[in-house]
């Protein structure tokens, strides 16, 4: 995928994704709305993130990865 997402990703929205990647690919949906609100529910509109609701998680997909690219 090019390189493109990025452009519109907005910085609370990076800042989330560099969380979720640097915990290994995924982080509990409590602690992500703790630390970030709003843009746990935007990554997951824009499909950069995926929530589990089995486990109450939220798991980078490979979209997010290439925006932190």
């Amino acid at each position: 995928m090019p390189a493109a997402p990025r452009a519109g990703v907005e910085g609370d929205v990076l800042e989330l994704l560099r969380a979720v990647a640097e915990a290994g690919g995924f982080i509990s949906l409590r602690y992500a709305q703790e630390n970030f609100g709003d843009a746990v529910a935007r990554a997951v509109k824009a499909g950069y993130v995926k929530l589990d609701p089995l486990t109450m998680s939220l798991r980078l997909t490979e979209l997010g990865m290439s925006a932190l690219a």
